[in-house]
């Protein structure tokens, strides 16, 4: 582990020194008024060009290639610096870097027996959880669907933040803030819709997907084509996951059923065959109670994986106890010193901190793609 630290360390110091930011340029002063317009300044008019710039978003497909392009230059840095030609940087103590900033809140997670549900690594199975939750899923009525609409409407708040590295150590910052909306065709044509409000979208907020590049562009299965068969529906989910880099099985159903199935509206029995799906899962674990973003009274189920590198995230779903619909999830990073899958947590680590959050806010349908909702 010593070794693994000291690694890091020289890393970070062989990057500062060819990193054209300073590294108090992530500094939290950067973000005042004058600042904010500069930017924005540079944004509308940048050099050479005379039109508005158009700043780019990753989609959910491009995000997780560009960090593990990123990671693969990280960790092949660490090698360099590790050997003979590390010894130019210098070792920064691993008690002295600094903690990620720029997060949200955690939420506050309630489980009878256990201190901190956030760190615990023993929770307890969810097998009865879901399947209580896919009968109460299955005794809802469907969304209301006006003759004509058959296009289907979701509305969801999603953070998430980027980090980068600077010689005092990592530092995270905003990338994703605000509403998603999007429009689902019968025919599985997608329509997306990422800004800060509906009158200030611009033309390059909007994502479109044909529907015959749907699983390639990394929207996931349809709904309507799932099968109910809870060992059929996994694989489906496997086969159609809406990730393409090598994770464990359970972690691509998971954000296969976040990012592709909660963007569609769902019926009662398809919701109900979600949790049977994972109900037959043994590494899916009950986290307990909590109060999603929203103040929504919810039940949290999760995961524990692994994101591109050696980093372990805990996949939390939050459930209505009420009505067994998807309220949200919650992406939190853990301390990076943790052995094995399940061991025990030791301290050191970086963590834990909320890396990303998504929030269901509202569903309905739409005559069109793009159209009001009905």
């Amino acid at each position: 582990m010593k070794g693994a630290v000291t690694a890091v360390s020289r890393t970070r110091a062989l990057m500062s020194f060819h990193d054209p930011v300073p590294g108090d340029a992530f500094a939290s002063d950067w973000a005042d008024d004058h600042w904010q317009a500069e930017y924005r300044r540079i944004l509308a008019c940048p050099a050479g060009d005379t039109g508005p710039a158009r700043v780019r978003r990753f989609s959910r497909v491009g995000l997780p290639l560009l960090a593990g392009v990123t990671a693969g230059v990280v960790l092949i840095a660490a090698m360099i610096a590790g050997g003979a030609g590390g010894r130019q940087g210098r070792n920064v103590p691993a008690a002295g870097q600094p903690a990620m900033t720029g997060r949200p809140a955690m939420l506050r997670y309630t489980l009878t027996g256990v201190r901190s549900p956030v760190t615990a690594v023993d929770l307890p199975p969810a097998r009865a959880v879901l399947l209580h939750l896919a009968q109460v899923a299955a005794a809802q009525r469907p969304v209301p669907k006006p003759a004509g609409a058959d296009v289907s409407y979701t509305r969801a708040r999603e953070w998430a933040s980027t980090m980068f590295i600077t010689a005092r150590g990592p530092v995270a910052r905003p990338l994703i803030m605000g509403p998603v909306q999007t429009w689902t065709a019968p025919d599985g044509a997608v329509m997306s819709v990422d800004c800060a409000a509906e009158t200030a979208c611009r033309p390059y907020d909007h994502l479109m997907i044909p529907a015959g590049q749907r699983i390639f562009m990394g929207a996931g299965p349809l709904a309507s084509t799932l099968p109910a068969d809870p060992v059929a529906l996994r694989a489906r989910l496997l086969a159609q996951a809406v990730d393409r880099y090598p994770e464990a099985g359970t972690q691509k159903i998971i954000r296969t059923i976040i990012y592709g199935l909660g963007m569609q509206v769902l019926t009662p029995q398809q919701e109900a065959s979600l949790w049977r799906a994972l109900a037959g899962l043994s590494d899916i674990r009950y986290m307990g109670t909590v109060r999603d973003r929203d103040g929504r009274p919810g039940v949290a189920v999760e995961y524990l994986g692994s994101s591109w590198i050696r980093n372990d995230y805990r996949y939390v779903l939050i459930i209505s106890p009420d009505t067994g619909r998807l309220l949200g999830e919650e992406e939190i990073q853990m301390p990076v010193h943790m052995v094995g899958n399940r061991g025990q947590v030791r301290p050191g680590g970086s963590g834990p901190v909320v890396a990303q959050y998504l929030v269901f806010i509202s569903q309905g349908w739409a005559a069109r793609l793009g159209g009001p909702v009905r």
